[in-house]
């Protein structure tokens, strides 16, 4: 694919997934996958922090090894996620994956563009609702069905949309 052709907005199809085009960065193409990669997932059992969540271990071998086994793994670039909660706590972080969960920022910022793919159920963001030091562990932000951010509880089952960063040189 001639990497000039490459739309924001548009979709690709990479390793047999199609992605929505969000951004074109300095390393390569910010993308979302437009479909569900795991539908009914729990995000962890015990933890809104995403760190130390089963949905990112899931993300980090299985799915990437689906994807970098077709690829390649230098094809797919690290970024770091920013988790700081909904109601500005960063007592959990930041962590750096090659592939991830918008958080809710990134969900603002690339909402229009979004929109225009709409899932058929709510999805999770990688964004904690707040923290245990005000008394919640178990919330994470999540986008429903209509595009309105929403918190649910990190062991409810809901839909997983994956962000990765692709290396122009694959295109």
């Amino acid at each position: 694919m001639d990497n000039t052709k490459i739309e924001i907005g548009k979709t690709i199809i990479v390793a047999d997934n199609e992605f929505i085009v969000l951004d074109k960065l300095e390393n390569g193409y910010l993308c979302l996958s437009k479909d569900f990669v795991y539908a009914n997932t729990i995000f962890d059992n015990n933890t809104n922090n995403y760190a130390n969540s089963d949905i990112r271990e899931k993300l980090n071998t299985e799915y990437l090894k689906k994807i970098t086994d077709v690829i390649g793994e230098e094809n797919v670039i690290e970024t770091e996620i920013d988790l700081t909660s909904d109601d500005g706590l960063d007592d959990y972080g930041k962590v750096t994956d090659k592939v991830g969960l918008l958080t809710a920022d990134m969900y603002r910022k690339y909402s229009r563009i979004i929109e225009k793919y709409p899932v058929d159920d709510w999805w999770w963001l990688s964004t904690p609702w707040s923290t245990p030091h005000r008394g919640y562990h178990f919330a994470v932000r999540c986008v429903r069905d209509n595009g309105t951010l929403i918190s649910l509880s990190c062991d409810n089952n809901n839909g997983v949309r994956t962000f990765l960063i692709f290396s122009t040189s694959i295109f």
